[in-house]
């Protein structure tokens, strides 16, 4: 038996008799119980694929089967107790109940709930009135700040989910995103941008204060951001 100090593991590997010989060494308490059983035995039938068929060496690995993706999907899954609310709705209802409690500070500005329930009640309001429905992308490419915090909740109150999108990317890369996720509405720091945007992109600013309330969206426990 072999370890090496202060590692979780260890691969080793020699060629004995001219066969290949691999080996793990692992601290098993960290891992666990079945997991490197199961790494192993993916590892083994990838080496021994590839040493028997050339083209394995061209084909899409798929280390992981069925079973384990299913297990782990069912262990992410979190009970709700029966809850139906959107994501966004608790916001909201301490908007309502408390709406002079302070929600979001940052560069020099702080929101109260109301004011933060407000300008994203006005965005959704705008998105709404431009054609954004409930599985709708739209997109939102905004510095870290509470602008950030009214778009996010603007688009969910409008029934669409938001795809977040850095400034500061290249111009293509943000077209790539664009054109990837179908979005065609971008909430963004100046409507007016017209050179660092596509041309069929409609840009809308964070409300700078509340405003037209949005029509009640009907949603499903299946849409996205819900």
């Amino acid at each position: 038996m072999s370890q090496t100090p202060q590692v979780t593991l260890d691969h080793q590997a020699s060629e004995i008799d001219g066969a290949l010989v691999c080996n793990w060494d692992a601290v098993e308490d960290l891992f666990p119980a079945g997991l490197l059983d199961d790494m192993f035995a993916a590892y083994a039938d990838l080496l021994t694929r590839l040493a028997r068929k050339t083209s394995a060496w061209d084909m899409r690995v798929d280390l992981v089967g069925d079973g384990p993706c299913a297990a782990m999907n069912r262990d992410a899954v979190l009970a709700l107790d029966g809850a139906d609310g959107r994501l966004h709705d608790g916001i909201f209802h301490v908007a309502d109940a408390a709406p002079d409690r302070p929600a979001v500070f940052g560069g020099g500005l702080e929101l109260t709930f109301g004011d933060l329930a407000g300008r994203a009640r006005a965005l959704a309001a705008r998105l709404q009135a431009l054609g954004a429905r409930p599985n709708d992308l739209v997109a939102i490419s905004l510095e870290k700040g509470p602008a950030q915090v009214v778009a996010a909740l603007g688009v969910m109150a409008s029934g669409a989910a938001y795809v977040p999108i850095d400034p500061d990317l290249p111009r293509a890369r943000r077209d790539e995103l664009m054109a990837d996720t179908g979005a065609r509405l971008l909430v963004c720091a100046d409507e007016g941008d017209n050179e660092n945007w596509p041309a069929d992109v409609i840009r809308v600013a964070v409300p700078a204060c509340a405003g037209e309330l949005p029509a009640p969206v009907a949603t499903r426990a299946t849409d996205l951001a819900t």
